[in-house]
């Protein structure tokens, strides 16, 4: 880790899960840890039979440096290879990225269910990026979370095993301190529920859906997972849209009642007239403004 710069807010040190990253000075939330691009980018669902040939083939391009970087990261299959190379610290470039990408520094950031940090991918500068998602001492490890923050203890333990290999060791799975893990659990329930709501959902009542949105931020916070300015964009968002898809509907709705012909009665027409459809103007819907969202809420570090 020569090559990080003097300025650097971190260190690449011993932790209790092999390599991690630290602190080197106070850290404020929302500040940027981390600004970095991937050694080499790799398309998904490359067939097995041709995937090591295919990462053999890319990783041949890089400079000698680049590749011994490569070698130096971890793989927790039972003997190292580039594909487990991959397999272990490889993360998806946007949540519907075709492409996955390795980082020599990234792959030093360990996991945690309460997470002090998230990841965002960049498309429009290449590069991965590392904020403080609360403020972090001098010293103390930065971690991100490599899956879906709201599933329950059972299935972080079960996808972290399947995925990664390894038992999570935070503070919320070793249940120190006098945090409840029944009511973690619960929490976390919730909130993947309230995640999943969709803005056509409040068609009915916008304000009902924006209040169980902003719930949201309240579970976080009682949870310990501190938001980011990804979460209220995208409250903001899904309020929008809720308010356009309730608009659109009731226009249409009022539309199709002007023009509606009455369902029983009956219309004569002579199949050798032809008949004079009336032309319609196309319903104009205001133009909203598109908001502007990173890929992903310290999104899974799913992978290749």
């Amino acid at each position: 880790m020569d090559e990080l710069e003097a300025d650097c807010l971190f260190e690449i040190k011993q932790s209790k899960n092999g390599l991690g990253m630290f602190a080197t000075r106070n850290i404020n939330r929302g500040e940027l840890i981390l600004n970095e691009k991937p050694l080499v980018k790799l398309k998904q669902n490359v067939p097995k039979l041709q995937l090591n040939m295919y990462i053999e083939h890319q990783v041949s391009k890089l400079g000698e440096q680049d590749k011994a970087k490569i070698f130096e990261l971890y793989d927790n299959q039972s003997s190292k290879s580039l594909v487990g190379i991959f397999k272990t610290n490889g993360y998806m470039l946007g949540k519907k990225s075709e492409y996955c990408g390795l980082f020599y520094v990234m792959a030093r950031v360990n996991h945690s269910c309460r997470p002090n940090a998230t990841h965002h991918w960049v498309e429009s500068e290449g590069a991965q990026k590392v904020f403080a998602l609360k403020n972090i001492d001098s010293g103390e490890e930065i971690c991100t979370s490599y899956i879906d923050p709201f599933e329950d203890t059972l299935n972080r333990k079960r996808i972290l095993k399947k995925s990664f290999d390894f038992e999570c060791s935070c503070e919320l799975c070793l249940n120190k301190g006098d945090f409840d893990l029944e009511k973690s659990d619960e929490r976390r329930r919730m909130l993947k529920e309230l995640q999943n709501m969709r803005p056509r959902m409040g068609l009915q009542n916008p304000d009902l859906f924006l209040s169980k949105k902003k719930l949201m931020l309240t579970l976080l916070k009682e949870e310990g997972i501190e938001y980011d300015s990804y979460c209220v964009n995208r409250i903001a968002y899904d309020k929008m849209e809720s308010e356009r898809t309730k608009t659109v509907h009731e226009t249409k709705m009022k539309v199709n009642q002007e023009v509606s012909v009455p369902q029983h009665k009956e219309v004569a027409i002579n199949p050798h007239k032809e008949v004079a459809v009336p032309q319609h103007k196309e319903l104009a819907v205001p133009a909203h403004k598109e908001i502007g969202i990173p890929h992903h809420f310290s999104v899974p570090r799913e992978r290749f």
